[in-house]
C-alpha cells in the first residue's frame, strides 16, 4: 500500500510518496503501473484538501453554519466526489467556541488523519490537547454568563410569586436578625395540646397589655421536617401562612379549637417575644408538641415559658376526669373523656364482705388523706382483680370510678397498656387519681413465661407502680383473668400490689340476686326464678344478662308486655344447648379449673385468702 504525506506551508501543496511494503512484506505497487483513473481522483481529492486548508490557515469561517469535512476523502474512496457528497453540515452551537487557525503541523495531523482513517483522527486529538495545555482563556464565554445571569433572574422572580419568608415578619417583630438570641423550649406529649390552648387563652387573659398577633407556617414537607424556632429565624424556607387549629377534646362532649402550627408575635413591657407552637406527626422524625420562645430579652422569654407551664399545670383539662386512651397500631394515641358512671351498691353482686374490702382499700385512702399523712403512712397502694371472665370485674371498676368523685379516673387497656409510662406520669400530677390497667396479663407476663419473655411495658408498670412518692394519692386498679402468668414482682414491693382479691363464679344465693337484679320488670313468678337458679351452676353474671334479653325479645316478638315462663326456658335452653358451648364460654360460663395456681403463685392465693 502507497501512504502519502502532505503538509500546508504557505497555501501550496507538497506531497512527498514513499515506498513502503504492505502487509504481507511486498514491495507496493509502483505509481506509474497504477490506472489513470486512480490517479486523477487522488489528484482530484488533494486539490479539494488544498482548498480546505487554505480556508482554515486565512481563518475562514461561516458565522451561520460551519461546514465539517468527515474522514470520506480517505484513500480508497474511487473519487473526490463521492468524499465531498458525505459531508454534513452542523450549527455553530454544535461546535463550541470558535478555535484558532490550525497550525501546520495540525494540518499535517489532519492529512495524516485522512489517510489512515480513525487512526489519524485521534493522533489530531492528543496532538491538539497537548497544544491547548496551559493556555489561559481570556475572555469569558457569553453564552455561560448571560445562562446564569437567566437563572439568577428566574430564582428571584420565582421567590417573588411564592410569598413573604416567615423570617421577614419574625425579624421585624424582634428588631433584629438572630445573632446573639437564646431560643428555649418545652417538649410535651401531643396529647397536651389542649392543656396548651387553655394556658394560652389564660395568660394573655390575665395580661391585656399584652399585644399578641398569630401567623402561620407554610412550606412543602413541614410537617415530616424537624422545623424549629432557628430556623423560621435564619432561613427563607419557609413561608407566611393561616395559623392552623385542630379541634381537641376537653371533657365529654365538649371541643375546643387548638393551635396545632403556629407563631405568635408578643409585644411586652420587657420587649419583643416570639413563640412558636408545632404539633408534630406521631410517624415523624419529631413527634410531640413542642413550644419554642426567643426574644431581645432572654429573661423574659424564659419567664414567658415558665408562666405557661405552670398555666398548664393549674388549669389541666384532665384533672378530675374520667378518661380512656385510644391507640392505633401506628403508635397514635387519642384521649377520649367518659361520663363518670354512677352505679349502686345494689347492682353489683359479689361475695359478701368483697366489696367493701374493695372499697376500703381503694377509696379509703383519699378520703383519710390528710389523717393519714399525720400518722406517716404511705398513700400509693395496688390492687389486683382476679377471676373468670364476666364475673363482675369491669364492674367493680365502674363502682369505684363513681365513689371516687372529683378523682382523676385512667383506663388504659388493649393497645394503650404499652402507654403506661406517659401516663402514668399524668396520675402523679393529677393526684387523687386512678390508674385502670384491664386485662394486665397481655403486658405483665411472668418473664420466663414463652420464648419472647417480658415486654418492655411490664418494665414500665413496675417503675410506675414502684417510684410512687409516699405521699402520692395515686391507686393502681389491675384486672386479669389468668393470674397463673403474672409477674410475681408485681407484688414484691409495697405500692404495687397491696390487695389481690378473687371475683369467683356466684354460688347460689348469688345466683338468686342476678335473677332479681337482671329480671326486674319482667314481671317473672318465684317458680321461674327457681327453675333458673337450678340450672345455671357455674354461670356468670354476664350469662344473666344475657338470658333474660333474649327471653324479652321472645315476648316482644309474640307481641306481649311480660316475659312468660315459657320464654326463660326457651331462652335458657338454647343457651345451654350442647351448640351453644361457645357461646356459653365468650359469657365466661365455664366450670372454673380445680388445678392450683402453679409455682410461683402461693402468694397470689395467699393474699387472696388473707388480703
Amino acid at each position: 500500500m502507497i501512504l502519502c504525506r502532505r503538509q500546508h506551508v504557505g497555501g501550496k501543496r507538497a506531497v512527498d510518496r514513499h515506498r513502503e511494503r504492505d502487509a504481507d512484506g511486498q514491495p507496493a505497487v509502483d505509481e506509474a503501473d497504477r490506472p489513470r483513473a486512480a490517479r486523477a481522483g487522488e489528484e482530484q481529492r488533494a486539490d479539494a484538501e488544498e482548498r480546505c486548508g487554505q480556508e482554515r490557515a486565512g481563518g475562514v469561517v461561516d458565522a451561520e453554519r460551519a461546514r465539517v469535512p468527515l474522514r470520506g476523502l480517505a484513500p480508497g474512496n474511487r473519487s473526490c466526489g463521492d468524499g465531498v457528497r458525505r459531508q454534513r453540515e452542523r450549527p455553530r452551537a454544535e461546535l463550541g467556541p470558535a478555535r484558532r487557525a490550525p497550525a501546520p503541523h495540525e494540518q499535517a495531523g489532519e492529512a495524516e488523519r485522512d489517510e489512515r482513517g480513525g487512526e489519524g483522527e485521534q493522533t489530531a486529538h492528543r496532538k491538539y490537547a497537548r497544544d491547548m495545555e496551559g493556555t489561559v482563556v481570556n475572555e469569558p464565554d457569553p453564552f455561560r454568563a448571560e445562562l446564569a445571569r437567566l437563572v439568577r433572574q428566574l430564582l428571584a422572580e420565582s421567590h417573588a410569586h411564592d410569598g413573604i419568608a416567615m423570617s421577614e415578619p419574625i425579624r421585624r417583630h424582634l428588631g433584629g436578625d438572630g445573632a446573639g438570641l437564646q431560643v428555649f423550649g418545652e417538649e410535651v406529649p401531643t396529647f397536651e395540646l389542649p392543656n396548651l390552648q387553655v394556658a394560652l387563652d389564660a395568660l394573655f387573659a390575665q395580661r391585656p397589655e399584652y399585644e399578641v398577633e398569630i401567623i402561620g407556617v407554610a412550606g412543602q414537607g413541614r410537617r415530616f421536617a424537624d422545623v424549629s424556632l432557628s430556623d423560621l429565624l435564619t432561613t427563607r424556607q419557609y413561608l407566611v401562612g393561616p395559623p392552623e387549629y385542630v379541634n381537641a377534646a376537653v371533657g365529654p362532649d365538649r371541643m375546643l379549637p387548638c393551635l396545632a402550627w403556629g407563631v405568635l408575635l408578643v409585644t411586652t413591657a420587657e420587649g419583643p417575644i416570639c413563640m412558636f407552637v408545632r404539633r408534630g406527626e406521631e410517624r415523624g422524625p419529631s413527634p410531640g408538641l413542642s413550644v419554642q420562645v426567643v426574644g431581645r430579652d432572654a429573661g423574659a422569654a424564659r419567664r414567658l415559658l415558665d408562666d405557661l407551664r405552670a398555666l398548664m399545670h393549674e388549669l389541666d383539662v384532665f384533672r378530675g376526669q374520667v378518661i380512656t386512651i385510644e391507640a392505633d397500631r401506628y403508635g397514635g394515641r387519642r384521649v377520649r373523656f367518659l361520663e363518670r358512671p354512677q352505679l349502686a351498691a345494689e347492682h353489683l353482686v359479689l361475695p359478701d364482705g368483697v366489696l367493701d374490702r374493695i372499697e376500703r382499700h381503694v377509696v379509703g385512702p383519699t378520703r383519710h388523706r390528710t389523717a393519714l399523712l399525720a400518722r406517716d403512712r404511705h398513700l400509693a397502694r395496688g390492687l389486683l382483680l382476679w377471676g373468670p371472665p364476666g364475673t363482675g370485674k369491669t364492674h367493680t371498676i365502674r363502682y369505684l370510678t363513681g365513689r371516687l368523685v372529683g378523682a382523676t379516673v385512667i383506663i388504659l387497656s388493649g393497645p394503650s397498656l404499652g402507654l403506661v409510662g406517659a401516663f402514668g406520669n399524668l396520675a402523679r400530677r393529677l393526684t387523687p387519681s386512678v390508674v385502670v390497667l384491664e386485662d394486665v396479663d397481655l403486658v405483665a407476663q411472668e418473664r420466663t413465661f414463652g420464648p419472647g419473655g417480658s415486654s418492655p411495658a411490664l418494665f414500665e408498670l413496675m417503675n410506675e407502680m414502684g417510684g410512687l412518692a409516699e405521699d402520692a394519692d395515686v391507686a393502681f386498679v389491675l384486672t386479669t383473668n389468668r393470674p397463673d402468668v403474672l409477674e410475681p414482682a408485681l407484688a414484691a414491693r409495697p405500692g404495687r400490689i397491696d390487695l389481690a382479691v378473687e371475683i369467683p363464679l356466684p354460688d347460689v344465693s348469688a345466683r338468686r340476686r342476678l335473677v332479681a337484679l337482671y329480671g326486674a320488670g319482667l314481671g317473672l313468678d318465684p317458680t321461674t326464678a327457681d327453675d333458673v337458679v337450678a340450672r345455671t351452676e357455674g354461670a356468670t353474671a354476664s350469662f344473666f344478662r344475657e338470658l333474660f334479653r333474649k327471653a324479652a325479645l321472645r315476648a316482644i316478638e309474640d307481641g306481649r308486655e311480660l316475659v312468660s315462663r315459657d320464654d326463660v326456658r326457651a331462652a335458657l335452653d338454647e343457651l345451654l344447648d350442647e351448640t351453644a358451648a361457645l357461646t356459653r364460654v365468650l359469657l365466661g360460663s365455664g366450670q372454673p379449673s380445680a388445678q392450683a395456681a402453679p409455682w410461683p403463685h402461693g402468694w397470689l392465693e395467699g393474699m387472696a385468702r388473707h388480703g
